[in-house]
C-alpha cells in the first residue's frame, strides 16, 4: 500500500478518536518502528507506554471473522509491534486498511494510564546469560534484544530468520525462547504484586545437563559452562523461586491418593542452596512434573492427574525430553494443563502466563 494511502488512514483513525472517543493522546504509526519510536519506549532502562498506540496495517483487504484471532495473524507479518501487542495489549491496538473500528481493542480505561515499567530486574538476568553464551547478538544489551526479539518471537518463519541472519537453527530457536524469556519477565513485572512465582518441580534429576537434555545446546552455551536444568530455573531467581521435591514419589503418589480436595497438605521439599522445606502445596503459584521420574517410581501422568484431580486451581505442567505426540496426548488427557519440553524450559515463565491468558478468554466464554 502507498505510504500517502497509510497516511490517509492514520489521520481517519486520529479524528476517529478525536471526535469520537474524545481522545487526542492516541499514537497512530505504521507497521515498523522507526528509531524514535523506539527510542520513546524503551529509555533509561524502562519501558514507557505514556499512552495508546495504534498501529496501520497495510493490508489491502480484512475481513472480519467470527473470533479475534485473525487480529494476531496480521500481526505475525510485522514482528516489532507484535512482540508489544503481545506484552501490552490494553495499550497497542491494531487497526487494518480499509479502516475497521471494531478491530482497535485499546480498553478506553487505560487511555489515561502510564505505563512505566522498569527492567532492571530483567537486566540482570540479561547479564547471567550472556556471560555462558556463544551468539553474538547476545552479547548486545537488553535494550537492544528488545527491539529485535520481535523477529524470534513467532515460531512461524523461523528457517527464514536464521537464513537472513545468518543464524543457526539451533540459534534461531534459542533466541526464540529469550523472546519468551523477555516475555514472561515483562508480564511478571506488570503485576501488582511482584513476588517470585513460587514452583515446585517433581523430578528425579534436575541436575542433568542441558546437552544431554539436547545436544543442539552445544552450539548454544560454552564449552566451559554447561548449565543443569535446576541452574537455569535458579538463574530465574526473582522471578520464580524453584523448589525440588526428587524421590519418594511412591510415597507422594499415596499421599496425594488419600488428602481430601484441596486440603491443606503439605510437602518437605529442598529449596536454593539444598536447604530443607515444608511448603503447602496451595502455596505454589504452578507445578512442573518430569513424566519419567525413574525406574519403580509412579509414571509422572499419574501423579499429574492425582494434584490437578486434588488441586484444580494449581496449574499442573507436564515436563519431558519427549517430543513423542502420544505422550503429549496421554498428559494432556491425564489433566495436564500444558506440556513443557526440557529443551523450552527458559520458555516457562511465558508459558505459565500464556496458560492464565488462555484461561481467562475460556472464563469469559463460560460466563
Amino acid at each position: 500500500m502507498a505510504n500517502n494511502e497509510i497516511e490517509e488512514i492514520r489521520k481517519a483513525v486520529e479524528r476517529y478518536f478525536k471526535y469520537i472517543w474524545k481522545v487526542s493522546s492516541i499514537q497512530c504509526v505504521g507497521d515498523k518502528i522507526d528509531g524514535n519510536q523506539w527510542n520513546n519506549i524503551f529509555k533509561d532502562n524502562k519501558l514507557n507506554l505514556p499512552f495508546p498506540i495504534i498501529v496501520i496495517g497495510a493490508e489491502p483487504k480484512f475481513q472480519l471473522n467470527e473470533d479475534w484471532d485473525d487480529t494476531e495473524g496480521y500481526l505475525d507479518k510485522i514482528e516489532e509491534w507484535k512482540y508489544l501487542y503481545e506484552l501490552f495489549p490494553e495499550k497497542v491496538g491494531y487497526v487494518s486498511a480499509p479502516f475497521n473500528p471494531e478491530l482497535m481493542l485499546i480498553d478506553i480505561a487505560e487511555i489515561n494510564k502510564s505505563l512505566n515499567i522498569n527492567v532492571k530486574k530483567i537486566d540482570e538476568l540479561w547479564k547471567k546469560i550472556r556471560n555462558k553464551i556463544n551468539i553474538n547478538i547476545i552479547h548486545k544489551n537488553l535494550k537492544f534484544f528488545f527491539r529485535e526479539a520481535g523477529e524470534y518471537f513467532s515460531a512461524e518463519n523461523l528457517t527464514e530468520k536464521g537464513a537472513i541472519t545468518h543464524e543457526t537453527a539451533e540459534q534461531t530457536r534459542f533466541l526464540q525462547q529469550l523472546a519468551n524469556l523477555v516475555a514472561g519477565c515483562i508480564l511478571f513485572l506488570k503485576e501488582d504484586n511482584s513476588e517470585p512465582k513460587k514452583v515446585l518441580l517433581l523430578d528425579n534429576n534436575p541436575e542433568r545437563k542441558m546437552v544431554d537434555i539436547d545436544t543442539h545446546f552445544e552450539a548454544i552455551f560454552k564449552k566451559n559452562i554447561i548449565p543443569t536444568l535446576k541452574d537455569i530455573l535458579e538463574w530465574m531467581e526473582g522471578f520464580i523461586d524453584i523448589y525440588y521435591y526428587k524421590k519418594e514419589f511412591a510415597t507422594l503418589s499415596q499421599k496425594l491418593a488419600q488428602v481430601e480436595q484441596e486440603e491443606d497438605e503439605t510437602l518437605k521439599v529442598t529449596g536454593k542452596n539444598r536447604s530443607k522445606n515444608e511448603v503447602r502445596i496451595k502455596d505454589f503459584d504452578f507445578i512442573l512434573v518430569d513424566i519419567f521420574l525413574g525406574e519403580n517410581q509412579p509414571n509422572g501422568i499419574e501423579i499429574i492427574k492425582l494434584l490437578t484431580s486434588k488441586y484444580p486451581s494449581i496449574p499442573c505442567f507436564a515436563l519431558s525430553v519427549s517430543d513423542d505426540f502420544s505422550i503429549i496426548r496421554d498428559a494432556i488427557k491425564e489433566g495436564a494443563d500444558y506440556y513443557i519440553l526440557k529443551n523450552q524450559i527458559f520458555s516457562v515463565l511465558y508459558i505459565y502466563y500464556s496458560y492464565l491468558k488462555e484461561l481467562g478468554k475460556i472464563l469469559e466464554f463460560l460466563k
